[in-house]
């Protein structure tokens, strides 16, 4: 019985340490029921087509204005991630900015620190799809432009891939994030969102739960020291 007690509190401890850092955004690799690769479809301003996004205007709004975003499966226009099979193309079909983007609601603890990462990707440093490009990224009140010339990174087929991070700290239990194109051509791609606690350190709730976990651990391992002292003696 102390032997399934330790091993079930060691389980804990190392289940809640483990998800602690894990992210909280939705489909942040745009996976879910995405186009078939070399596929593509595009997605107007105020649409929740892309599972747990909203596709929004540069300034955040969700007031259609004829712009979009393209879901795109690898290949299609001869773009690729490295990241699974679908990414987004934030310039979508008009090319013209100003550019959109996507949004997407997390639940966050307040006063907890986050770091909201993600990849911009662009064809190499010339021609219609490469760089120079940037975009905006934002989670609640802070925000910050990341740019990329499409010359370095991750390179998948010839589309290149940079990560770019986020830091912030939530001020209520909901948090808005953000990303949306600023300057490009006819790509600016965005993939592998992700929003974890900063530095893999556990929220308040886990910490109260890890330390329940490693009290039946210490539980376990002094009734095991008893069991073997008595049978010593």
């Amino acid at each position: 019985m102390r032997r399934t007690n330790l091993l079930l509190a060691t389980a804990v401890a190392m289940a809640i340490a483990t998800s602690a850092g894990a992210s909280v955004v939705t489909n942040g690799g745009f996976e879910t029921n995405g186009p078939p690769a070399p596929g593509s479809g595009d997605y107007s301003i105020g649409s929740t087509q892309i599972t747990g996004w909203t596709v929004i205007n540069n300034d955040g709004s969700t007031t259609d204005n004829g712009h979009n975003i393209i879901w795109i499966g690898n290949g299609a226009y001869g773009l690729y991630t490295p990241f699974g099979n679908d990414f987004l193309d934030l310039t979508g079909t008009t090319d013209q900015t100003p550019f959109s983007g996507v949004s997407q609601t997390l639940t966050t603890v307040s006063g907890q620190s986050y770091a909201l990462t993600f990849d911009l990707g662009a064809q190499g440093s010339s021609g219609i799809f490469g760089g120079p490009i940037s975009a905006t990224a934002s989670a609640g009140s802070t925000s910050d432009t990341f740019s990329f010339d499409g010359a370095s990174g991750t390179n998948a087929n010839g589309t290149f891939w940079t990560p770019e991070t986020l830091n912030f700290t939530a001020t209520s239990t909901s948090t808005v994030i953000s990303i949306v194109g600023n300057t490009g051509q006819e790509f600016i791609g965005l993939d592998n969102v992700s929003v974890a606690t900063a530095g893999g350190v556990p929220e308040p709730a886990s910490w109260a739960l890890m330390l329940v976990g490693f009290g039946g651990l210490g539980a376990a391992l002094r009734g095991s020291r008893r069991k073997q002292a008595h049978a010593v003696v």
